[in-house]
């Protein structure tokens, strides 16, 4: 319960800028529901904020690195990574010497029906050049929500054609899993 009670104290201090006091005698759970609608009342406090960081304190509490309290958005980005789900173009990129290039390109997705294809190289994002050492740069500029749009400007393999599409991430399913890592001399980018 005291975990509970500091979370929500914890809060209020930051946000509020208001001291509540927790009570050491409140240890059952009808005290701190009691002292936590005080709080709520004193301080014009959402419920559904309160519960989180009440929660959110009785973890810290437990001191276990395994239990973890997701908000709705954080709780689907953890379920897509599990189910290897993403939002994006759909375009895998590897660095080399001669800039970003095409990996592979994901089946039915927003970069294939575009036309890109394995080979091709990013010039641009968004009419920006691409400038980035790392991957993780490019990571950056790509992403978005589900809906974003963006302008991707392709030399395609082999000429000197330039391709440029306008497209919007959306959710792919991928049925291979993937492991991508990130380290700072990453060559392989699977947006």
């Amino acid at each position: 319960m005291q975990g509970a009670l500091q979370g929500v104290q914890q809060y209020i201090k930051a946000e509020k800028r208001a001291e509540v006091v927790v009570d050491e005698k409140d240890d059952t759970v009808q005290e701190m529901v009691d002292r936590i609608k005080q709080w709520q009342a004193q301080e014009k406090l959402d419920w559904n904020t309160v519960s989180y960081y009440g929660i959110e304190g009785m973890l810290t509490q437990v001191n276990d690195p395994y239990t973890t309290l997701f908000t709705e958005g954080e709780l689907d980005q953890f379920q897509n990574s599990v189910n290897n789900n993403f939002v994006g173009f759909g375009i895998m990129f590897r660095k080399t010497d001669n800039g970003i290039i095409v990996r592979k390109v994901v089946e039915n997705s927003p970069a294939a029906i575009a036309g890109i294809s394995s080979g091709d190289k990013l010039e641009a994002v968004d009419g920006n050049k691409i400038t980035v050492q790392h991957l993780e740069e490019l990571i950056k500029m790509l992403q978005g929500e589900e809906g974003t749009s963006a302008t991707l400007t392709f030399s395609k393999s082999g000429t000197t054609q330039k391709r440029i599409i306008q497209s919007s991430a959306r959710l792919l399913l991928c049925q291979k899993q993937q492991v991508i890592f990130s380290l700072p001399n990453l060559q392989r980018l699977d947006i």
